[in-house]
């Protein structure tokens, strides 16, 4: 047998120690957390300014200070149905089987598929830590996520919310509203002044980060532990 396959083998029967199963269970602990974290924390943030509506109203009502009302919204994943349904209403067609066809949303599209396959990889790690002590791999898995969730980042703010928030895009072309009516409505609802990701996207990006520095760390620890074992036996 040769050396190579006799260090293969030595290898392959070497067992678990406790710091092994120690990053084991804290990287798949950290990385099944991201998938709750996604779907029930809030995923995007909007805020809208009634200012035309109620400078409206106070010109009914004969106030010369009406008051000035700004909502928010923060959406989940939880509530996204609820969010397509309103969609659909709004716009022409159905929205929740033509959602591509409504193209201002197409970079928000884009940016949930760079984070969906931040997720996917966050699978990978999870089978990469329990199967396997690959340690690189996981490093590398997990390096690539965090990059997947800075595309999706710079895609939702730069091609979906910028547009919104400067007023390039108005609301009645963001939901493909033709009618009249409908047009007026939604420019007298109010101006969105802020769209952005919030904690379910960040705890994604944060986590995927978290497991690559860890990663790292332990391999560098692994690494001093290899040149002092050497250092002994010589």
């Amino acid at each position: 047998m040769s050396n190579a396959k006799q260090t293969k083998s030595l290898k392959k029967k070497e067992k678990l120690t406790g710091f092994d199963i120690m990053y084991k269970v804290i990287t798949i602990i950290m990385a099944m957390a991201m998938f709750p974290l996604c779907y029930f924390a809030n995923m995007i943030y909007v805020q809208m300014d009634h200012t035309q509506i109620a400078n409206l109203w106070g010109s009914l009502t004969q106030n010369d200070n009406p008051e000035l009302g700004v909502t928010y919204e923060e959406i989940s994943l939880a509530k996204l149905p609820e969010l397509i349904d309103t969609l659909s209403s709004f716009g022409s067609g159905d929205a929740s089987v033509n959602i591509w066809s409504y193209e201002h949303f197409r970079p928000a599209i884009i940016a949930a598929g760079f984070l969906a396959l931040a997720l996917v990889l966050g699978l990978v790690v999870i089978g990469f830590a329990a199967f396997s002590r690959n340690i690189k791999a996981i490093a590398g898995i997990s390096a690539a996520g965090f990059v997947s969730t800075l595309i999706s980042l710079g895609i939702f703010n730069e091609a979906f919310a910028k547009p919104i928030i400067d007023g390039t895009v108005s609301l009645p072309e963001l939901f493909k509203v033709n009618n009249i009516l409908g047009s007026l409505a939604l420019q007298y609802i109010g101006k969105i002044t802020a769209i952005s990701p919030r904690e379910a996207f960040f705890s994604v990006m944060f986590i995927m980060l978290g497991i690559c520095l860890w990663s790292l760390c332990v391999l560098l620890v692994n690494a001093s532990d290899e040149a002092e074992k050497k250092s002994i036996k010589k």
